[in-house]
């Protein structure tokens, strides 16, 4: 399986060739493109990937469009989960940004070559692009968000330039010396701040969420948000009924340092929280000590606040009563 080459390798800083009209449709094009699926596969947190990242100076890149789309939440379903779908990849040979919006936006970017270092950037807000499909058929495609940031970023490694060039608010964080963790979380809010860790290369060790429950008009049983979007990217899921002594034990066993919790549904034992040695960091929907509690949105919409907040805090015995780390 090819690696995918870092920053310092001479092939990232070159002028990718184009692909040669010959290789359109031929198994050479077909094996590269392949060995780049395989490369970005097992990076879970990739969502594109340029032929020079695996070491080949060609004019083409690919998009696992199915990690760019957004979590949706389908209808109930009889039975157990349907397995993850299929990747569904884009190809891109040979191109050629058309045309980009006046407006840019801020986005947060990392790159598979530049493992661990994040930084904001300045992208257009919209890109139309024209490419061709390796059996040279042509394309040609507007996007906006994610997409045109994609593009935009592609395109770069095909012209030498890494996004460290342009980046600002640079930060480096050592996924090799990153703590395993445990992520607990059920409704939809959950799922978003889950997908949002796994886009920055935090992916739990384990997912913890509730069981399986009857939704919809046929009270069919259905997973919930969050235990979809694990079990499509790979992640063990737990779903015990109670945080009992049996239940404990089976998340201690992932040995995680830490956990994060995200609306989970349950009050943490302290036997829990003791399980994890660097502690357990809850996500409050208020700027506590403001509105403990289950419905911290709803208790400030009956007071007639008109702003509130989000808390991060140290979980303890006592409900939302931890140390403060951000707010």
């Amino acid at each position: 399986m090819k690696e995918i080459v870092q920053d310092g390798a001479p092939v990232l800083r070159g002028t990718a060739e184009p692909v040669p009209e010959k290789l359109f449709g031929s198994p050479e094009l077909a094996r590269l493109v392949k060995d780049m699926e395989e490369a970005l596969d097992k990076e879970i947190e990739g969502v594109a990937l340029a032929a020079p990242q695996i070491g080949v100076p060609y004019r083409l890149f690919i998009v696992r469009k199915d990690r760019t789309l957004p979590f949706q939440k389908e209808g109930p379903k009889k039975g157990p989960p349907a397995p993850p779908p299929a990747p569904e990849v884009e190809v891109y040979v040979n191109p050629e940004i058309l045309k980009t919006s006046r407006k840019r936006a801020n986005m947060d970017e990392g790159c598979l070559s530049v493992r661990g270092i994040y930084g904001t950037t300045s992208r257009h807000e919209r890109v139309t692009i024209r490419a061709r499909r390796p059996d040279g058929s042509n394309v040609e495609r507007g996007a906006g968000g994610l997409m045109a940031q994609i593009f935009e970023h592609e395109v770069d490694h095909l012209n030498g330039i890494l996004f460290i060039d342009h980046a600002k608010n640079l930060v480096r964080i050592s996924h090799g010396a990153q703590p395993s963790f445990a992520y607990f979380g059920t409704p939809s809010v959950a799922s978003e701040t889950l997908a949002m860790l796994l886009e920055q290369g935090f992916v739990p060790d384990v997912v913890v969420t509730s069981p399986d429950a009857p939704k919809g008009r046929g009270l069919a049983l259905a997973p919930s948000e969050t235990k979809e979007l694990a079990l499509l990217h790979g992640i063990p899921v737990l779903t015990p009924e109670k945080l009992d002594t049996e239940a404990i034990a089976r998340i201690a066993a992932y040995e995680c340092e830490y956990a994060i919790v995200v609306a989970y549904g349950k009050i943490f034992p302290e036997t829990l929280i003791s399980a994890f040695p660097q502690g357990v960091i809850n996500v409050h929907y208020s700027l506590l000590p403001k509105y403990r509690g289950a419905t911290p949105l709803e208790a400030a919409l009956l007071a007639g606040d008109a702003v509130t907040g989000v808390t991060m805090q140290k979980m303890a015995k006592e409900l939302d009563a931890g140390d403060i780390i951000a707010q």
